[in-house]
């Protein structure tokens, strides 16, 4: 079998899709033959990049969790405490209470919620700062704020007005520090069961994808681009030159159809014809 190389990405999460392009194809299923260096990194050391690639990367699936539940009911909640709290497992079990509460009244409560340190209030006190939440709960109904409040007993919760958001996803993003993520790591965040999660699709250089025999470059012409960047990876190849990778990243939405579930469905109908 010849050897296949990954060249292009598509992640559908909601009706947001994203479409990675790289200039050089990557090995599939194979041993890396080269070791990379991200230049954007070269100054902070291993362990100091570990980390920047997790923060990056839980960015990254927060945001894809939002586009992909997001919904016209959808709230962004702060949850506060009355007295000080500084003990995380105590804040997973007050969490906890609050969901059951919640789905006690009747509500499906699907959420993401990210944690973070109160600093002002830490500096005042001496500590490293009360904690907080920031929740969303992707819901198809209203809510009433008292339901809310009721549900949440042990301080103060706060609705965050959405209506002029451009990007819910960002908004909540900003709450993913290095200062929090240091702290709390991948915990920094949590979500419950049953989430849409998005889907990928992945490009070959044989000019196939996973299901459909579909090019990128027909994805890309469905697009409607809102957002395009270029990213540089340099790398040390098996002979020891320095090389480059160039990833070509663009965020949008269909034109019209989603051409990946086109094709898909295409290639079923063919398979049913040739029964």
């Amino acid at each position: 079998m010849a050897e296949q190389h990954l060249f292009s990405r598509v992640v559908v999460s909601g009706d947001v899709v994203e479409l990675y392009l790289y200039s050089s194809g990557i090995p599939v299923g194979q041993a890396r033959r080269h070791e990379v260096v991200r230049k954007d990194y070269e100054e902070i050391g291993e362990d100091a990049e570990k980390r920047m690639d997790n923060l990056l990367r839980s960015r990254q699936t927060i945001r894809r969790i939002i586009w992909a539940n997001q919904g016209k009911y959808t709230k962004f909640v702060t949850l506060t405490y009355r007295e000080t709290v500084l003990d995380l497992k105590r804040v997973r079990r007050d969490l906890q209470t609050f969901v059951q509460a919640m789905r006690r009244r009747g509500y499906d409560m699907k959420y993401l919620y990210v944690l973070e340190n109160q600093r002002e209030r830490g500096e005042k006190e001496g500590n490293a700062g009360c904690l907080h939440v920031h929740m969303l709960i992707f819901i198809d109904q209203y809510i009433p704020q008292a339901d809310l409040s009721a549900c949440w007993k042990h301080g103060f919760l706060k609705i965050n007005a959405l209506d002029n958001v451009r990007s819910v996803a960002a908004y909540v993003c900003k709450y993913i520090t290095k200062d929090n993520f240091a702290a709390f790591g991948q915990k920094v965040y949590g979500c419950s069961l049953g989430l849409q999660r998005g889907t990928e699709e992945r490009f070959y250089t044989e000019g196939m994808s996973d299901n459909t025999y579909l090019h990128p470059k027909d994805v890309l012409k469905a697009l409607d681009v809102t957002y395009y960047d270029k990213m540089h990876h340099g790398y040390i190849a098996q002979d020891g030159s320095a090389q480059q990778m160039t990833v070509s990243y663009y965020q949008g939405r269909w034109k019209g159809a989603n051409v990946i579930e086109v094709a898909k469905a295409n290639d079923r109908s063919d398979e049913t014809e040739n029964l």
